[in-house]
């Protein structure tokens, strides 16, 4: 026969375990980073994609997303995306990021965020927070760029305007477009360079970094032609300097020129070619290189699409010269502002150049950046779209009345079994 208290008292139990789940339920958020910010989203950053562990990394997050248009229409409350900020896993850590584009009629969002600790054996989770008509832009650029303890990064260009000159998200140096034009990059958008009507940007003489210097640089591009030499960027009068630069045969040097043509031995630049050729003109190609200031040419490091290249190398080394850059020559993206020959033919996005005595680029980063950029969506997974919801101001009382019962309840129940 039913016991009708001992029934009674489940029901009770049962409403009361109702009223306090439903009372903490996801809607009511025990971590939110702001109030302010009504919408958040999870975002998981897939470890296999991540070569090795690595510190202070820019992570691309490329989507596009309806509910992340201009508010009626979506949930984004700025038109920049400014209230968009990410997280780290545990919502109170903001972290650094750049939008490079955000287009509010389509949701579609270009961003890059510094990751402090970017594992390769555990996903990386963050958060992306948006939707505060209020808040002022959350991006810091320099602080996406600057990699801790030295401003690493010299120059990055996202090269996606469309008209004007081009920003160098570090701060240091815009680009001055001549005759280049947009067009759709890899990432976002891109540069395109007719080699004919001599077409490249000017980036000035703002670099004052040694051939003695820790350096490296790195850009997407597709060639338009080829059996030609193409200048990437340089910064090279014919006579000293640096340049990247793809060879007729389609092979990538680098070379490295500290004084043209002194007196005495013959030990004043260095080259290093990649001993595999891009030939395809359909295709875009991540070309990175590494120096690290020793004047050795066989310690040049050259990666394309992530992956570091067998090299032929030049038999000089820089020793022995006391010639510092100074203010000269002029740096360019598709040719030489002081020598301007050798221009590109086809298109370059995402161009960076890194100087530093303690800088150091390992196949990891550039395969770990390959894999990012070539198929952001592979890397970074994003979970469903949350709404706050306040939390109610009974959810602690709820939750003491509901074990306050629960334990009235255990003990009549013992008592009941005791003395049947």
């Amino acid at each position: 026969m039913i016991n009708m208290n001992r029934l009674k008292l489940g029901i009770l139990l049962t409403f009361v375990l109702f009223i306090s789940v439903t009372m903490t339920a996801d809607n009511a958020y025990a971590v939110w980073f702001n109030t302010d910010w009504g919408f958040k989203q999870r975002l998981t950053i897939n470890s296999s994609q991540v070569s090795a562990d690595l510190t202070n990394f820019p992570v691309l997050v490329s989507v596009t997303d309806p509910n992340l248009r201009l508010m009626p229409d979506g949930n984004i409350g700025n038109s920049n995306g400014g209230d968009i900020l990410f997280t780290s896993a545990d919502e109170l850590t903001q972290l650094d990021h750049e939008i490079e584009l955000y287009n509010s009629a389509t949701g579609q969002l270009t961003a890059w965020v510094k990751i402090p600790n970017l594992l390769s054996t555990v996903d990386t989770v963050i958060y992306m927070y948006f939707g505060n008509p209020g808040a002022a832009s959350q991006w810091n650029i320099n602080g996406t760029w600057d990699e801790g303890g030295a401003n690493n990064y010299v120059g990055v260009w996202h090269l996606s305007e469309s008209s004007g000159n081009h920003t160098d998200s570090t701060g240091n140096v815009n680009g001055t477009r001549n005759g280049n034009s947009v067009i759709t990059g890899n990432i976002a958008n891109a540069q395109m360079f007719n080699a004919v009507e001599s077409d490249f940007i000017d980036l000035g003489n703002n670099y004052i970094f040694q051939y003695d210097d820790p350096f490296a640089i790195s850009a997407w591009v597709k060639r338009s032609s080829t059996g030609t030499a193409q200048m990437i960027a340089a910064r090279d009068n014919g006579d000293k300097g640096w340049r990247i630069i793809l060879r007729p045969s389609g092979q990538v040097r680098f070379i490295m020129v500290a004084d043209c043509c002194p007196t005495g031995p013959n030990n004043w630049f260095i080259w290093a070619d990649t001993n595999g050729a891009i030939t395809d003109t359909t295709a875009w190609h991540h070309i990175a290189a590494y120096y690290p200031g020793d004047g050795q040419p066989g310690s040049i490091d050259l990666f394309v699409d992530g992956v570091q290249s067998a090299v032929t190398t030049s038999a000089t080394t820089i020793i022995d010269h006391d010639y510092t850059f100074g203010v000269e020559p002029d740096a360019g993206i598709g040719a030489n502002n002081s020598n301007t020959a050798n221009f590109f033919d086809g298109d370059i996005d995402e161009l960076r150049i890194s100087a530093d005595p303690s800088l150091i680029r390992t196949e990891p980063w550039f395969q770990t950046s390959y894999n990012n950029q070539s198929n952001p969506a592979s890397f970074v997974s994003f979970g469903l779209q949350q709404m706050f919801a306040p939390v109610p101001a009974m959810t602690q009382w709820g939750m003491i009345v509901f074990i306050m019962l629960a334990g009235f309840g255990a003990i009549y129940y013992i008592k009941k079994r005791r003395f049947a």
